[in-house]
């Protein structure tokens, strides 16, 4: 099935970013399932920017209100195909994921200085794939259309895109009304931090939005966040799935040029439940760790203490047990075993009930290690604690 219609349009228009005017138009289908509609747009006039939004729905996305001289929308652009074309021919395909009672709901917005211009719009319902330019080899053709490689972007694979550098500094330089797209493989709980280092022509603006596949860009029409460029500012994107698209788009009629620098930053508001669990349970096996050491020290420190009175309290009840006497030539023991000198009249000594006897000083010092006889190991207290 082809349809043509023809659109005038007769009053000024602004830039892309600031624009007061669009035409709709809605064009119900025939209710046929999984078809592709393909929308041809041709301009009059050469080398003329728009915009061209198609959607499936209930209701158009866009409405003028006249009182408030400004446009409001659904915010909900997730199944609309829409792009800037710069030529005088352009087209997009719209793949309905249902068309049960729902419009094919078209809008133009134009995105540049005109008095008048003239569109023709071609729409086409094709039952088969389509793969325009054949994916202009960069890619393969599949039921759902063109299946573009690694680089290459948009409903022909003509598009190139490269990963945005990180943690360098990037020169950016655009011609009026041109866009310059990148994508960023963020880390988990990171957000992607653009700083404007100095901007010196032009009114350049960046265009955000994350998505799990490559061939969703973000447009004037379709964006998640976007910041006009100023020298000093920072601009700062978080994304919880796979791809973060960055499109800057120099919406001026002179050469947009600034130096940007691109890094990953961590981000807080991102970090979730399981994070917070596992944090706090290494925070509190970390204080239950050295609380277990601390008690563990102190414990031995008690232990070797209370021993250590234990046995000054033992050695002291020995010395009452066995008070010091001066030495006698009767007895049977002629040497100290522990410093191995003769004893002699004037030698106070300790006897033990074994028999053995030691110089006093000596003695003393050895009782306060171990309350036992220095030659025959014999316990000292053993019938006094009986």
């Amino acid at each position: 099935m082809h349809m043509l219609l023809l659109l005038l349009f007769t009053a000024a228009y602004s830039k892309c970013t600031t624009s007061t005017r669009t035409s709709q138009i809605s064009v119900i289908p025939p209710l046929i399932p999984h078809i592709n509609t393909i929308i041809q747009v041709n301009s009059l006039q050469k080398h003329f920017q728009y915009i061209v939004l198609a959607k499936y729905s209930n209701f158009t996305q866009v409405i003028y209100n006249a009182t408030s001289q400004e446009w409001t929308s659904d915010n909900d652009f997730s199944s609309a195909n829409s792009w800037i074309f710069m030529n005088e021919s352009s087209l997009i395909v719209v793949n309905p994921a249902q068309v049960k009672s729902e419009s094919l709901y078209i809008s133009l917005l134009l995105c540049d200085y005109i008095s008048e211009d003239s569109f023709d719009v071609k729409i086409i319902n094709k039952p088969t794939a389509y793969c325009p330019n054949n994916c202009n080899n960069n890619g393969k053709c599949s039921d759902e259309g063109c299946i573009c490689s690694k680089g290459f972007i948009g409903l022909d694979c003509a598009m190139g895109i490269s990963e945005l550098a990180l943690n360098k500094k990037i020169n950016l330089s655009l011609s009026p009304n041109a866009w310059l797209a990148f994508f960023v493989l963020l880390k988990d709980n990171k957000k992607l931090s653009i700083s404007v280092k100095n901007k010196t022509s032009g009114e350049l603006f960046a265009f955000f939005k994350s998505s799990n596949s490559t061939d969703n860009l973000p447009s004037l029409a379709d964006y998640q966040k976007s910041f006009y460029f100023n020298t000093g500012d920072e601009l700062n994107f978080s994304s919880s799935q796979i791809y973060t698209f960055v499109n800057f788009f120099c919406d001026s009629l002179e050469d947009c040029n600034a130096q940007i620098y691109c890094k990953e930053k961590n981000s807080s508001s991102n970090i979730g439940v399981n994070e917070i669990v596992s944090i706090s349970f290494a925070a509190g096996l970390s204080v239950i760790i050295i609380l277990i050491i601390i008690i563990c020290r102190i414990y031995k420190f008690y232990t070797k203490w209370n021993r250590e009175q234990e046995i000054k309290r033992i050695a002291q009840d020995i010395m009452i047990t066995y008070p010091e006497t001066q030495w006698m030539q009767t007895l049977n023991c002629y040497t100290c075993s522990i410093c191995f000198e003769d004893f002699n009249t004037n030698s106070m000594t300790r006897i033990f009930n074994c028999g053995h006897a030691f110089h006093t000083e000596c003695i003393d010092k050895w009782l306060n290690l171990k309350p036992l006889c220095p030659s025959c190991k014999n316990q000292l207290l053993v019938k006094n604690e009986s």
